[in-house]
């Protein structure tokens, strides 16, 4: 049997096995996923380790090892490149090849939105800079977003973000509620229920501003409890979670599984429960 694998460092609440196990049962595909737990020293040699291996298939790769593949796979595709994370490995012609499927979970979530409720693109505002926050800032600028700023709370990074792209403003955490007002998306990409999101103040934002985590444990992040306390449009991290899944999947298999109430609610009932 063939294998495909989650590797992160933690793995253990990921809902990634969950969703794909039931794609490939449903598909009657002969696959396992399966969680694997790597550690940062010593990441490189188990992970070429793994995809040397006779029954390795494909990978997803979380935190925090998005970063560091691209040195261990043969080839990346431009997106991947440009994010300077990937997500997704396949095989093809016995070659490793390494691509993203964040960006594609996120502009899909945020079209999708688009479709029920008109979202303005003057103004978004993202907290971290991590792989997934490199992802969520791709699919803005493919989404049209006029202005795109980072916070930050290591005030180090910020000259890194001019660098990595010019046409976004990196600034201060600190500046978070001065800016606010003016904002129509924010983006949370920092861990769920952090310190940083008890520095928000959601009482002077637009009525329209969609506010987003890309957290799913909690499925209720502090942040979005804030934003629907006060009405506000909210999209959570679940949903971007099965966004990206599918585009992994039809790299692996050719073609799109579908996202239904089965599987949304297998995956809610893990989180809440």
């Amino acid at each position: 049997m063939k294998n495909l694998y989650i590797i992160g460092n933690p793995v253990k609440h990921s809902l990634s096995p969950l969703i794909f196990n039931v794609w490939l049962k449903s598909h009657s595909l002969e696959y396992s996923y399966k969680k694997i737990l790597m550690n940062k020293k010593t990441f490189g040699r188990d992970f070429k380790k793994l995809i040397n291996k006779k029954n390795f298939f494909g990978a997803n790769i979380t935190i925090p090892f998005k970063e560091d593949v691209s040195q261990y796979v043969d080839f990346q595709d431009k997106p991947s490149k440009k994010i300077g994370a990937i997500n997704c490995v396949y095989i093809k012609k016995n070659k490793t090849f390494g691509t993203n499927t964040d960006w594609l979970g996120y502009l899909n979530l945020i079209k999708k939105q688009n479709k029920k409720n008109k979202i303005k693109k003057n103004y978004a505002l993202i907290l971290g800079f991590g792989g997934s926050a490199k992802a969520v800032i791709y699919a803005l600028k493919k989404f049209g977003f006029k202005k795109i700023i980072v916070l930050v709370r290591n005030e180090k990074k910020i000259k890194k973000i001019s660098e990595y792209d010019k046409k976004i403003t990196g600034m201060s955490l600190k500046k978070i509620n001065s800016l606010i007002p003016k904002t129509d998306l924010l983006v949370n990409t920092t861990p769920a229920n952090s310190k940083i999101e008890q520095l928000i103040n959601l009482n002077n934002t637009k009525r329209t501003v969609l506010v987003s985590d890309i957290n799913y444990i909690p499925h209720q992040t502090k942040l979005l409890k804030k934003a629907e306390k006060l009405k506000l449009k909210t999209l959570y991290g679940v949903d971007m979670l099965l966004l990206q899944a599918v585009p992994s999947f039809k790299q692996w298999f050719g073609f799109s599984p579908k996202i239904n109430k089965l599987i949304k609610n297998k995956c809610l009932k893990k989180i809440i429960k």
